[in-house]
């Protein structure tokens, strides 16, 4: 199925960010990443501005703001939170609006595994598959990063069922047991994980 084309953009994680999903060393004027090799669907990706790259953090804490509940937003925090060279926020934009976010994801990598956390869609485009088609560049951007082996988890809400969907789509297996009060008081989670051979 031919979906609607979407843009990636991908800021923090210092100089490595936009070659982290190019893989050519972000010098490409644009490029199509396949997010699913047996479809049709890819995310147009190509390198942005630092004025680009400044405007969508801006759009990012807006939503932070507007979006999460006081407990759950990085807020002012998250643009020094994702300048840490190990913190990428890989962020999906509409076509017609080159800086407004509809999806985002925060991925922190290390030596050993990946954490991926923060995936967030709009309200008005949920149900549309958007959050997997990210999920997946997340992971393919991984797994030409860190080669077969490598491990990315994240957590997420007992009760958030369709978080959870989209992450087994996409290959995650959740573990056996549940992490108490990992958001607050009475807010259990799931550690899930990944991983290729």
């Amino acid at each position: 199925m031919q979906r609607r084309p979407l843009h990636l953009a991908v800021v923090g994680g210092g100089s490595n960010a936009q070659s982290m999903v190019l893989g050519d060393g972000g010098q490409r004027e644009q490029k199509h990443v396949v997010v699913d090799e047996d479809d049709d669907d890819t995310i147009q990706c190509r390198p942005r501005t630092p004025r680009e790259r400044e405007d969508i953090m801006r759009e990012l804490v807006r939503i932070e703001k507007r979006h999460w509940d006081k407990g759950s937003s990085w807020g002012d925090q998250l643009p020094t939170l994702v300048a840490k060279r190990n913190a990428y926020v890989f962020v999906v934009l509409d076509d017609a609006a080159r800086v407004q976010p509809v999806a985002y994801a925060v991925l922190y990598v290390n030596a050993l595994h990946a954490q991926m956390s923060k995936l967030f869609t709009m309200p008005a485009w949920r149900g549309q598959g958007v959050a997997t088609r990210l999920v997946r560049v997340v992971l393919g951007a991984v797994r030409r990063l860190k080669g077969p082996g490598y491990e990315v988890t994240l957590m997420v809400e007992v009760g958030n069922l369709a978080a959870q969907a989209v992450y087994e789509r996409c290959g995650f297996r959740r573990e056996a047991d549940e992490v108490l009060d990992y958001y607050a008081v009475g807010r259990h989670a799931w550690r899930m994980k990944t991983s290729w051979p």
